[in-house]
């Protein structure tokens, strides 16, 4: 299963079991891609479905696995596949921008798998650092797809989507806010620790998990929001990504409703959730 499913038809049901699990206390929301399974034109169809599950209050963390295991028993060719390693990593991460483009997600780090072999070590190394996290909230405001349907109904024209966006935003700033024990007054830095600001790409395990309990995380996260929230252009922006959602989002809808065999989406082109 996945979002958008290869069976089109059933990514509505398999977007509201998602939902349903990521309402419960998580302390993240894995967005696992295989290599040979990403179109980003297939995800822009799902982006409004992903962009709910952004709001969700655990961390999103996107996970590409090449899922290919590559022995090689000749000693004599560290260096050769060294290069290979850097390459496939090249591709990840070339796929990773393309994921976060198409479904708009901002997602808090990245782990891009570039051997089979890896996969259990790295899994098994970010589930020992999210043990560590503090205890996870419920994210119980998060829509169905029939909630989202009704919710679309309401942006009928540019202003209300402007509106809209600004509202989120200052409903994240109060939410980190809250998250933060720092006097108002406090002047917010803008250059923070590596590893902290923005996301974490690297091929092995996330170095922000460590600090995520921290002052530091909130810190970046209130400054990142705030920041939108003042810029005319960022705000604009926001809200043509939230049009071009909806216009995606009803099309899929309509199809879906009509039964149609012509659904967007392609077998083979979606990613899933896990929580842990």
């Amino acid at each position: 299963p996945g979002i958008p499913d290869t069976d089109p038809h059933k990514t509505k049901e398999f977007y509201d079991k998602v939902i349903t699990a990521a309402k419960q206390p998580l302390n993240a929301i894995l967005f696992v891609f295989k290599k040979d399974r990403v179109d980003p034109h297939n995800l822009q169809q799902a982006s409004l479905l992903f962009r709910e599950l952004g709001k969700a209050k655990a961390l999103k963390i996107l996970v590409i696995n090449d899922h290919t295991n590559y022995d090689d028993d000749d000693d004599d060719a560290d260096e050769d596949e060294e290069a290979r390693k850097q390459e496939i990593q090249g591709v990840l991460a070339q796929m990773a921008e393309a994921i976060t483009r198409s479904t708009t997600l901002h997602f808090d780090a990245q782990i891009l798998i570039s051997d089979k072999k890896e996969m259990p070590s790295k899994i098994a190394e970010l589930k020992k650092q999210l043990s560590q996290c503090p205890k996870p909230e419920k994210s119980e405001s998060l829509k169905t797809f029939e909630e989202l349907r009704d919710d679309v109904a309401t942006l009928t024209d540019s202003t209300k989507m402007l509106r809209r966006v600004t509202e989120e935003l200052q409903e994240k700033i109060a939410y980190y806010k809250s998250k933060m024990l720092v006097d108002p007054d406090r002047r917010l830095a803008y250059t923070l620790a590596i590893g902290v600001a923005g996301v974490a790409t690297v091929g092995g395990v996330i170095p922000a998990l460590g600090v995520y309990a921290h002052d530091r995380y909130w810190e970046y996260k209130l400054n990142e929001a705030t920041k939108q929230l003042g810029d005319p252009k960022a705000l604009e922006q926001l809200s043509l990504e939230l049009e071009e959602a909806v216009k995606k989002f009803e099309e899929l809808d309509k199809a879906l409703r009509l039964g149609t065999e012509e659904l967007p989406g392609q077998p083979g082109s979606g990613g899933y959730a896990q929580g842990v």
